[in-house]
Protein backbone atom coordinates (compact mmCIF):
# COMPACT_ATOMS: atom_id res chain seq x y z
CA UNK A 1 0.00 0.00 0.00
CA UNK A 2 1.52 3.55 -0.79
CA UNK A 3 -0.22 5.09 1.96
CA UNK A 4 -0.26 4.98 5.58
CA UNK A 5 -3.36 6.87 6.34
CA UNK A 6 -5.54 9.57 4.68
CA UNK A 7 -6.26 13.10 6.25
CA UNK A 8 -8.56 15.84 4.71
CA UNK A 9 -8.22 19.84 4.88
CA UNK A 10 -10.82 21.93 5.62
CA UNK A 11 -11.95 22.74 1.89
CA UNK A 12 -13.15 18.79 1.33
CA UNK A 13 -15.66 18.76 4.93
CA UNK A 14 -17.30 22.47 3.20
CA UNK A 15 -17.40 21.00 -0.08
CA UNK A 16 -19.35 18.01 1.46
CA UNK A 17 -21.74 20.59 3.20
CA UNK A 18 -20.42 19.68 6.06
CA UNK A 19 -23.14 16.49 6.36
CA UNK A 20 -20.39 14.57 8.53
CA UNK A 21 -22.90 11.30 8.93
CA UNK A 22 -23.83 10.72 5.48
CA UNK A 23 -22.37 11.14 1.80
CA UNK A 24 -18.95 10.61 1.08
CA UNK A 25 -17.59 11.60 4.72
CA UNK A 26 -19.68 8.90 5.94
CA UNK A 27 -18.08 6.12 3.91
CA UNK A 28 -15.13 7.34 6.22
CA UNK A 29 -16.32 4.72 8.89
CA UNK A 30 -14.32 2.26 7.29
CA UNK A 31 -11.13 3.33 8.32
CA UNK A 32 -12.14 2.63 11.76
CA UNK A 33 -9.89 -0.06 13.46
CA UNK A 34 -8.14 -0.83 10.34
CA UNK A 35 -4.17 -0.90 9.94
CA UNK A 36 -4.72 2.23 7.36
CA UNK A 37 -6.34 4.90 9.13
CA UNK A 38 -8.02 8.35 9.26
CA UNK A 39 -6.14 11.21 10.72
CA UNK A 40 -6.90 14.79 11.37
CA UNK A 41 -4.96 17.90 12.39
CA UNK A 42 -6.83 19.25 15.61
CA UNK A 43 -6.72 22.70 13.65
CA UNK A 44 -8.89 21.48 10.65
CA UNK A 45 -11.20 19.88 13.62
CA UNK A 46 -11.59 23.51 14.82
CA UNK A 47 -12.05 25.17 11.60
CA UNK A 48 -14.96 22.25 11.06
CA UNK A 49 -16.31 23.07 14.04
CA UNK A 50 -16.62 27.13 13.58
CA UNK A 51 -17.98 26.11 10.15
CA UNK A 52 -20.50 23.54 11.02
CA UNK A 53 -21.91 26.14 13.83
CA UNK A 54 -22.33 28.69 11.52
CA UNK A 55 -24.55 26.48 9.52
CA UNK A 56 -26.48 25.37 12.35
CA UNK A 57 -27.24 28.78 13.46
CA UNK A 58 -28.36 29.45 9.78
CA UNK A 59 -30.25 26.37 10.03
CA UNK A 60 -32.01 27.44 13.04
CA UNK A 61 -31.98 31.23 11.97
CA UNK A 62 -34.33 29.33 9.28
CA UNK A 63 -36.91 27.72 11.32
CA UNK A 64 -36.81 30.80 13.46
CA UNK A 65 -38.28 32.70 10.45
CA UNK A 66 -41.05 29.93 9.11
CA UNK A 67 -42.66 29.98 12.46
CA UNK A 68 -42.59 33.74 12.96
CA UNK A 69 -43.99 33.74 9.26
CA UNK A 70 -46.39 30.80 10.11
CA UNK A 71 -47.69 33.22 13.46
CA UNK A 72 -48.47 36.02 10.89
CA UNK A 73 -49.84 33.76 7.85
CA UNK A 74 -51.18 30.74 8.80
CA UNK A 75 -54.20 29.80 11.25
CA UNK A 76 -52.32 28.22 13.91
CA UNK A 77 -53.42 28.47 17.70
CA UNK A 78 -50.23 30.02 19.47
CA UNK A 79 -50.19 27.02 21.51
CA UNK A 80 -49.89 24.77 19.03
CA UNK A 81 -46.94 27.18 17.37
CA UNK A 82 -44.93 27.57 20.51
CA UNK A 83 -45.62 23.47 21.23
CA UNK A 84 -43.75 22.85 17.91
CA UNK A 85 -41.38 25.27 18.00
CA UNK A 86 -40.33 23.38 21.48
CA UNK A 87 -39.97 20.31 20.03
CA UNK A 88 -38.31 20.88 16.60
CA UNK A 89 -35.85 23.65 17.66
CA UNK A 90 -32.98 22.26 19.84
CA UNK A 91 -32.26 24.25 23.16
CA UNK A 92 -28.47 23.32 22.84
CA UNK A 93 -26.32 25.95 21.41
CA UNK A 94 -25.40 26.10 18.11
CA UNK A 95 -21.50 25.45 19.48
CA UNK A 96 -22.51 22.42 21.91
CA UNK A 97 -24.35 20.82 18.69
CA UNK A 98 -21.36 20.66 16.42
CA UNK A 99 -19.41 19.67 18.83
CA UNK A 100 -21.81 16.53 19.51
CA UNK A 101 -21.74 16.00 15.46
CA UNK A 102 -18.09 16.08 15.11
CA UNK A 103 -17.04 14.17 18.01
CA UNK A 104 -19.89 11.22 16.44
CA UNK A 105 -18.05 11.30 13.51
CA UNK A 106 -14.63 11.09 14.86
CA UNK A 107 -15.98 8.35 17.39
CA UNK A 108 -17.83 6.86 14.34
CA UNK A 109 -14.34 7.17 12.00
CA UNK A 110 -12.00 6.12 14.58
CA UNK A 111 -9.67 9.22 13.14
CA UNK A 112 -6.77 10.10 15.82
CA UNK A 113 -6.12 13.82 15.63
CA UNK A 114 -3.09 15.22 15.44
CA UNK A 115 -1.86 17.76 18.21
CA UNK A 116 0.13 20.42 17.13
CA UNK A 117 1.99 20.46 20.33
CA UNK A 118 3.23 17.76 20.07
CA UNK A 119 4.65 17.69 16.61
CA UNK A 120 4.82 21.51 15.52
CA UNK A 121 8.44 22.91 15.57
CA UNK A 122 8.35 26.15 15.82
CA UNK A 123 11.79 27.33 14.43
CA UNK A 124 10.41 25.49 11.17
CA UNK A 125 7.38 27.20 11.15
CA UNK A 126 9.69 30.58 11.51
CA UNK A 127 11.45 29.90 8.29
CA UNK A 128 9.09 28.76 5.97
CA UNK A 129 6.89 32.02 7.12
CA UNK A 130 10.42 34.44 6.32
CA UNK A 131 11.31 31.92 3.46
CA UNK A 132 8.12 32.19 1.75
CA UNK A 133 8.31 28.21 1.74
CA UNK A 134 4.61 26.38 1.22
CA UNK A 135 2.25 26.95 2.53
CA UNK A 136 2.91 30.52 3.11
CA UNK A 137 3.24 32.51 -0.10
CA UNK A 138 5.49 35.11 -1.37
CA UNK A 139 3.02 37.56 -1.49
CA UNK A 140 -0.64 38.15 0.11
CA UNK A 141 -1.60 37.95 4.02
CA UNK A 142 0.57 35.27 5.21
CA UNK A 143 -0.82 35.77 8.71
CA UNK A 144 -4.35 34.08 7.10
CA UNK A 145 -1.70 31.03 6.22
CA UNK A 146 -0.51 29.99 9.86
CA UNK A 147 -3.52 27.34 10.49
CA UNK A 148 -2.69 25.76 7.14
CA UNK A 149 0.82 25.48 8.15
CA UNK A 150 0.38 24.48 11.32
CA UNK A 151 -1.98 21.56 10.34
CA UNK A 152 0.66 20.46 7.34
CA UNK A 153 3.62 20.92 9.70
CA UNK A 154 2.40 18.71 12.69
CA UNK A 155 0.24 15.94 9.75
CA UNK A 156 3.77 16.47 8.02
CA UNK A 157 6.10 15.66 11.52
CA UNK A 158 3.43 12.88 12.72
CA UNK A 159 3.92 10.55 9.01
CA UNK A 160 7.65 10.85 9.05
CA UNK A 161 7.68 9.77 12.76
CA UNK A 162 5.48 6.58 11.85
CA UNK A 163 7.77 6.05 8.39
CA UNK A 164 4.57 6.55 6.03
CA UNK A 165 3.10 8.52 3.44
CA UNK A 166 0.44 10.17 4.17
CA UNK A 167 -2.52 11.39 1.59
CA UNK A 168 -4.00 14.72 1.85
CA UNK A 169 -7.85 15.49 0.32
CA UNK A 170 -7.66 19.04 -0.21
CA UNK A 171 -9.07 21.47 -2.89
CA UNK A 172 -7.02 24.14 -1.26
CA UNK A 173 -3.88 25.38 -3.58
CA UNK A 174 -1.62 26.12 -0.47
CA UNK A 175 -2.46 22.62 0.12
CA UNK A 176 -1.17 21.30 -3.23
CA UNK A 177 1.54 23.64 -3.41
CA UNK A 178 2.93 21.87 -0.03
CA UNK A 179 2.41 18.52 -1.21
CA UNK A 180 4.47 18.91 -4.20
CA UNK A 181 7.33 19.40 -2.01
CA UNK A 182 6.96 17.46 0.88
CA UNK A 183 8.36 13.71 1.03
CA UNK A 184 5.61 13.00 3.64
CA UNK A 185 2.55 14.03 2.27
CA UNK A 186 0.86 14.12 -1.24
CA UNK A 187 -2.06 16.00 -1.87
CA UNK A 188 -5.45 14.76 -4.56
CA UNK A 189 -8.02 17.43 -4.92
CA UNK A 190 -11.19 14.68 -5.42
CA UNK A 191 -12.40 13.26 -2.36
CA UNK A 192 -13.54 9.82 -4.10
CA UNK A 193 -10.59 9.50 -5.98
CA UNK A 194 -8.73 9.87 -2.57
CA UNK A 195 -10.53 6.96 -0.65
CA UNK A 196 -10.55 4.85 -4.06
CA UNK A 197 -6.62 4.34 -3.47
CA UNK A 198 -7.17 2.55 -0.31
CA UNK A 199 -9.30 0.15 -2.17
CA UNK A 200 -7.11 -2.99 -2.95
CA UNK A 201 -9.69 -5.00 -4.61
CA UNK A 202 -8.89 -5.39 -8.14
CA UNK A 203 -12.72 -6.38 -8.54
CA UNK A 204 -14.10 -2.73 -7.29
CA UNK A 205 -11.88 -1.00 -10.49
CA UNK A 206 -12.68 -3.62 -12.92
CA UNK A 207 -16.08 -3.17 -11.78
CA UNK A 208 -16.22 0.54 -11.72
CA UNK A 209 -14.52 0.51 -15.17
CA UNK A 210 -17.09 -2.33 -16.76
CA UNK A 211 -19.89 -0.35 -15.39
CA UNK A 212 -18.37 3.23 -16.56
CA UNK A 213 -18.18 1.86 -20.78
CA UNK A 214 -21.55 0.39 -20.19
CA UNK A 215 -23.13 3.79 -19.11
CA UNK A 216 -21.56 5.69 -21.30
CA UNK A 217 -22.92 3.10 -24.77
CA UNK A 218 -26.64 2.86 -22.23
CA UNK A 219 -26.40 -1.07 -22.09
CA UNK A 220 -26.41 -0.58 -17.98
CA UNK A 221 -30.15 0.06 -18.17
CA UNK A 222 -31.07 -1.27 -14.75
CA UNK A 223 -28.62 1.02 -13.04
CA UNK A 224 -29.19 3.82 -15.31
CA UNK A 225 -33.10 3.47 -15.13
CA UNK A 226 -32.70 3.23 -11.09
CA UNK A 227 -30.20 6.71 -11.63
CA UNK A 228 -32.63 8.47 -13.80
CA UNK A 229 -35.62 7.64 -10.98
CA UNK A 230 -33.60 8.85 -8.32
CA UNK A 231 -32.84 11.92 -9.98
CA UNK A 232 -36.40 12.54 -11.48
CA UNK A 233 -37.48 12.82 -7.71
CA UNK A 234 -34.34 14.65 -6.36
CA UNK A 235 -33.80 17.19 -8.66
CA UNK A 236 -37.69 18.26 -8.25
CA UNK A 237 -36.66 18.76 -4.49
CA UNK A 238 -33.61 20.64 -4.82
CA UNK A 239 -34.03 24.13 -2.78
CA UNK A 240 -32.70 26.70 -4.82
CA UNK A 241 -33.26 30.38 -5.19
CA UNK A 242 -33.50 32.53 -8.48
CA UNK A 243 -30.98 34.77 -9.50
CA UNK A 244 -31.77 37.48 -11.81
CA UNK A 245 -31.39 41.00 -13.23
CA UNK A 246 -34.45 43.44 -13.77
CA UNK A 247 -35.01 47.45 -14.31
CA UNK A 248 -37.39 46.42 -11.97
CA UNK A 249 -37.71 45.45 -8.21
CA UNK A 250 -38.76 41.51 -8.12
CA UNK A 251 -39.82 39.39 -5.63
CA UNK A 252 -39.82 35.39 -6.37
CA UNK A 253 -42.43 32.92 -5.80
CA UNK A 254 -41.17 29.25 -5.12
CA UNK A 255 -39.09 27.91 -8.28
CA UNK A 256 -40.26 24.27 -9.92
CA UNK A 257 -37.52 21.94 -11.04
CA UNK A 258 -37.62 19.19 -13.02
CA UNK A 259 -35.14 16.77 -14.36
CA UNK A 260 -34.30 16.06 -17.39
CA UNK A 261 -30.84 13.47 -17.98
CA UNK A 262 -27.54 13.29 -16.57
CA UNK A 263 -24.20 11.89 -18.17
CA UNK A 264 -21.25 10.87 -16.62
CA UNK A 265 -17.82 13.24 -16.63
CA UNK A 266 -15.06 11.72 -18.03
CA UNK A 267 -11.25 12.45 -16.89
CA UNK A 268 -8.69 13.82 -19.34
CA UNK A 269 -8.29 10.45 -21.00
CA UNK A 270 -11.58 9.61 -21.81
CA UNK A 271 -12.71 7.69 -18.96
CA UNK A 272 -15.79 7.49 -16.51
CA UNK A 273 -14.96 9.38 -13.60
CA UNK A 274 -16.01 6.36 -11.41
CA UNK A 275 -14.33 5.58 -8.16
CA UNK A 276 -14.95 2.73 -5.99
CA UNK A 277 -15.23 4.40 -2.19
CA UNK A 278 -16.22 0.76 0.09
CA UNK A 279 -15.97 -2.65 -1.17
CA UNK A 280 -16.31 -6.00 0.75
CA UNK A 281 -18.01 -9.12 -0.25
CA UNK A 282 -20.96 -9.16 -2.14
CA UNK A 283 -21.52 -5.14 -1.77
CA UNK A 284 -19.68 -1.69 -3.20
CA UNK A 285 -20.29 2.10 -3.07
CA UNK A 286 -19.42 4.18 -5.65
CA UNK A 287 -18.85 7.63 -6.39
CA UNK A 288 -20.15 9.00 -9.76
CA UNK A 289 -19.36 12.37 -11.53
CA UNK A 290 -22.09 13.26 -13.43
CA UNK A 291 -23.47 16.34 -15.41
CA UNK A 292 -27.27 17.02 -14.53
CA UNK A 293 -29.90 18.92 -16.91
CA UNK A 294 -32.77 20.06 -15.80
CA UNK A 295 -35.32 22.95 -16.24
CA UNK A 296 -36.81 25.45 -13.74
CA UNK A 297 -39.98 27.62 -13.88
CA UNK A 298 -40.76 30.77 -11.17
CA UNK A 299 -43.08 33.43 -10.84
CA UNK A 300 -42.08 36.84 -10.08
CA UNK A 301 -43.82 39.96 -9.15
CA UNK A 302 -42.07 43.34 -10.37
CA UNK A 303 -42.49 47.04 -9.21
CA UNK A 304 -41.04 50.29 -9.03
CA UNK A 305 -40.30 52.77 -6.30
CA UNK A 306 -42.81 55.56 -5.89
CA UNK A 307 -40.66 58.53 -5.06
CA UNK A 308 -43.52 60.64 -3.97
CA UNK A 309 -45.57 58.64 -2.09
CA UNK A 310 -42.48 56.32 -0.67
CA UNK A 311 -44.76 53.08 -1.89
CA UNK A 312 -44.09 50.36 -4.09
CA UNK A 313 -46.16 50.59 -7.49
CA UNK A 314 -46.97 46.76 -8.95
CA UNK A 315 -45.65 46.62 -13.11
CA UNK A 316 -47.38 42.73 -13.02
CA UNK A 317 -45.88 39.57 -13.06
CA UNK A 318 -42.84 37.17 -15.24
CA UNK A 319 -43.20 34.05 -15.28
CA UNK A 320 -39.70 32.77 -17.01
CA UNK A 321 -38.47 28.72 -17.82
CA UNK A 322 -34.88 28.19 -18.15
CA UNK A 323 -32.99 25.27 -18.87
CA UNK A 324 -29.82 24.54 -16.59
CA UNK A 325 -27.35 22.51 -15.77
CA UNK A 326 -25.18 21.82 -12.75
CA UNK A 327 -21.71 19.12 -12.11
CA UNK A 328 -22.19 16.75 -9.22
CA UNK A 329 -21.09 13.63 -7.61
CA UNK A 330 -23.47 10.24 -6.75
CA UNK A 331 -22.81 7.75 -4.46
CA UNK A 332 -24.17 4.96 -5.64
CA UNK A 333 -24.50 1.39 -2.97
CA UNK A 334 -25.23 -1.95 -4.85
CA UNK A 335 -25.40 -5.51 -3.96
CA UNK A 336 -24.89 -8.40 -6.44
CA UNK A 337 -22.28 -10.33 -7.80
CA UNK A 338 -19.66 -7.73 -9.59
CA UNK A 339 -17.95 -10.57 -11.73
CA UNK A 340 -21.43 -11.18 -13.65
CA UNK A 341 -23.53 -9.23 -15.45
CA UNK A 342 -24.66 -5.83 -14.51
CA UNK A 343 -27.87 -5.89 -15.20
CA UNK A 344 -27.97 -8.40 -12.37
CA UNK A 345 -26.84 -5.96 -9.76
CA UNK A 346 -28.89 -4.43 -7.41
CA UNK A 347 -28.96 -0.71 -6.64
CA UNK A 348 -29.64 -0.30 -3.00
CA UNK A 349 -29.59 3.56 -2.65
CA UNK A 350 -28.28 6.67 -3.92
CA UNK A 351 -27.35 10.06 -3.09
CA UNK A 352 -27.07 13.11 -4.72
CA UNK A 353 -24.14 15.07 -3.00
CA UNK A 354 -24.41 18.39 -3.74
CA UNK A 355 -26.60 21.06 -5.96
CA UNK A 356 -26.80 24.68 -6.86
CA UNK A 357 -27.74 26.97 -4.19
CA UNK A 358 -29.07 29.20 -7.06
CA UNK A 359 -30.40 29.22 -10.74
CA UNK A 360 -30.30 31.82 -13.17
CA UNK A 361 -33.27 33.30 -14.71
CA UNK A 362 -31.55 35.95 -16.79
CA UNK A 363 -33.63 39.34 -17.43
CA UNK A 364 -37.15 40.13 -16.07
CA UNK A 365 -39.66 42.35 -17.75
CA UNK A 366 -43.46 42.24 -17.38
CA UNK A 367 -45.50 39.43 -19.27
CA UNK A 368 -47.92 42.23 -20.85
CA UNK A 369 -44.82 43.89 -22.32
CA UNK A 370 -43.95 40.74 -24.15
CA UNK A 371 -47.44 40.44 -24.98
CA UNK A 372 -47.60 44.24 -26.64
CA UNK A 373 -44.90 42.93 -28.49
CA UNK A 374 -47.01 39.69 -30.19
Amino acid sequence: MKYGAITLDTSIFDQQGLKLDRGLLKTLEQFNGKPIGLVLSEVVLREVHKHLSKKVGETRAQIERAFHQSAEYLPIAPAKLKEARSNIIPSDSDQDISREKIESFVEGTGAQIIKADDYVDISNLIKRYFQSIPPFAESGKKKNEFPDAIALVSLEAFAEKNKFKLLAVSADGDWVDFGKQSEWIDVIGDLAEGIAEFQPQEAAFNFCEKLGDKLLRGEATNISSSIDSFLSTAVSEIDAYPDADSAFFWDADFIEIEFIDFELLEDEEGRPRLSPVQFQDEEISIALSVRIRGTASCDFSLSVHDSIDKDSVSMGTATKNVEFDFESELLLSATGDFEGDIDEIDVDSIELLSSPRYIEFGSLEPDWWRDQDE
